[in-house]
């Protein structure tokens, strides 16, 4: 992704799904689609994450946070930008 776009935030990758476990977002998945997963993670521990998203402070407390179990919900970026621009503020 770097590479491709100019971004002006650090993007963060969780492949080995230690941060996913240690927040207590990861599911084990158990469906014929572990095959795919596999492929397209290269990795074996079919652990999927819960949808999150988090604003981090530079002091490195969790500043925002959305869960949601329903994968089809995502939080709107709206939403998201204004907990970031209150944070700054």
């Amino acid at each position: 992704s770097l590479d491709e776009h100019d971004l002006d935030y650090t993007l963060l990758s969780d492949s080995a799904a230690v941060a996913t476990r240690a927040f207590g977002l990861a599911y084990r998945a158990t469906n014929s689609n572990t095959g795919r997963l596999e492929e397209a993670s290269g990795r074996d521990h079919h652990i999927l994450p819960v949808p999150a998203a988090f604003i981090v402070g530079t002091d490195g407390m969790i500043k925002f946070e959305y869960i949601n179990p329903n994968y089809k919900v995502r939080v709107k970026s709206a939403i998201i930008l204004a907990a970031a621009r209150a944070e700054v503020q």
